[in-house]
């Protein structure tokens, strides 16, 4: 009989322990939950400061620096080409499109198609 009564008294420890380790892990996440934004808005606002004081590196020029789009040729579901192009150049490939297509809606309305 005292076996038995070793035991449950074994168990309740062991639940009691269990429980107290529980509530200290949840206390921990709590803590993380609650001190890692914090921590993360101290660093970004650290950043912010430190790139407001250093001077902004040389770059190039926005029309001199090359932008590339990528476009899936017609009938195509997986090529894509890829296509580079300073600012200016790209402004030029959009007039020329816009040319084309005024070109074509006037050409139909002359020949009086509908």
């Amino acid at each position: 009989m005292m076996r038995g009564g070793d035991a449950s008294w074994s168990g309740m420890m062991m639940r009691t322990t269990w429980y107290g380790s529980a509530v200290r892990s949840g206390l921990a996440g709590v803590l993380l939950i609650v001190a890692a934004p914090s921590a993360f808005t101290l660093a970004a606002a650290g950043a912010t400061m430190a790139q407001r004081d250093e001077a902004p590196p040389a770059a190039t020029p926005p029309a001199e620096r090359r932008i590339c789009k990528r476009s899936a040729p017609s009938g195509s579901l997986i090529e894509t080409r890829r296509e580079c192009h300073t600012r200016a150049e790209w402004d030029q490939i959009a007039q020329a499109g816009r040319a084309a297509g005024q070109d074509m809606v006037d050409r139909a309305a002359r020949s009086g198609a509908q």
